[in-house]
């Protein structure tokens, strides 16, 4: 039954994290605003977080008959791999908002400087 408890959570460690992850992110669908695709991720990270608050509930140890089993390296192991799987889905947000604020400032910097030529009267290809 002890044994049990944390079995409960094997899911963590014996499901591929990016092939998890991918069937996530290729079963949204694609024509879905950002808006809502932030939704769909802040439910997937709430959802381990929430995982991680059960592993922090977990019993530190047990007594069996005359053995006592310390469980703290087996809820540190856990919480590991919780962390694990919020950071897949977090890192992806970062990496996209990292990406999208630098083409952005790419573009803005090509706005720039096409907006600093001097533009002749009637020439309509500089414009």
């Amino acid at each position: 039954k002890f044994r049990d408890t944390f079995m409960s959570f094997e899911y963590l460690w014996k499901c591929d994290l990016h092939a998890s992850f991918n069937e996530f992110f290729e079963g949204l669908p694609s024509d879905i605003r950002d808006a809502q695709r932030l939704q769909e991720f802040d439910k997937k990270i709430s959802e381990y977080t929430n995982i991680q608050e059960s592993v922090s509930h977990l019993p530190n140890s047990a007594n069996i008959g005359w053995l006592k089993i310390d469980a703290k390296p087996i809820k540190q192991a856990l919480s590991t791999w919780v962390t694990k799987w919020v950071f897949l889905y977090t890192n992806y947000l970062s990496e996209r908002v990292t990406s999208s604020i630098t083409e952005f400032i790419t573009f803005t910097g090509n706005v720039d400087t096409g907006l600093e030529k001097e533009v002749e009267e009637g020439d309509r290809e500089t414009l």
